[in-house]
């Protein structure tokens, strides 16, 4: 059972890579929309700070994935992952209201198909994941995709899940060896993103997980508080860093276990 984290786009990329280094087994990585931004230096860059630290990657959440043909975002973005050196893939599936159920499931199948068979074929885990918006923020509906994508699996998003229900949470787990990754963060109410305040909250939902899954990879996706009944997703570098070690450290009395 390993723990990593995502950064802020806004932080220094490198500064976040070494603090990730230091506390974390591996670094979870989105790229920005604009890949102009990695040219081979930038990559051999990355590649030399890493120093053969472990890194998953994130496919960016705004590239559409309902449309007929795939983003050629996505083939860029798929060989940058390549080059960079990570072994494990997270995807969203993408909506569109401007589609029905049938077409949305249609053209989603579609073009994560060209992505399992992309990673596939840059020895490359690819996982699908459970979104916070319907229709695939459902288990049933995740479990049909990966069931019509050859070698795909599922990042299970523990706080998607729990805005829907904690019934919601159980029939996830109920998809066993097919989750080979974990966002894991805090819901309340709407909100979600957001760090375990309380230490009981935090183990007792990595307890469910553990005695379901066959744990891997679990990137604490925390980005935001509720200060005063107010939710804040941008907090500064040094606080949020601050939290994060916190969570790990309530973490790692469990995976002592």
């Amino acid at each position: 059972m390993k723990f990593g984290f995502m950064p802020h786009f806004e932080e220094n990329l490198f500064s976040e890579i070494e603090f990730a280094k230091q506390n974390f087994d591996f670094f979870e990585l989105t790229l920005q929309t604009d890949l102009t931004v990695y040219t081979p230096d930038h990559i051999s860059k990355i590649k030399k700070v890493l120093n053969g630290f472990e890194i998953l990657g994130h496919l960016h959440w705004e590239i559409d994935l309902s449309q007929e043909e795939l983003d050629d975002l996505v083939y860029k973005s798929v060989n940058i992952f390549g080059k960079i050196g990570i072994k494990k893939l997270t995807v969203h599936p993408s909506i569109n209201k401007t589609l029905s159920t049938e077409k949305l499931r249609k053209n989603n199948i579609k073009n994560l198909t060209k992505i399992s068979i992309l990673c596939k074929e840059n020895n490359i885990v690819c996982c699908i994941e459970n979104i916070s918006e319907a229709p695939f923020n459902r288990a049933s509906e995740i479990e049909y995709l990966i069931n019509k994508i050859p070698n795909s699996n599922i990042t299970f998003d523990v706080g998607h899940a729990l805005r829907i229900s904690e019934e919601e949470f159980n029939r996830f787990l109920k998809l066993g060896n097919r989750i080979k990754h974990i966002h894991l963060h805090n819901v309340i109410e709407d909100k979600d993103h957001l760090f375990f305040y309380e230490q009981h909250n935090l183990l007792n939902r990595l307890d469910k997980l553990k005695n379901a899954l066959d744990l891997d990879t679990i990137t604490l996706e925390m980005f935001a508080n509720i200060k005063n009944n107010q939710f804040h997703y941008k907090i500064s570098s040094g606080k949020r860093h601050n939290l994060l070690l916190k969570q790990l450290r309530y973490l790692m009395v469990l995976r002592q276990i």
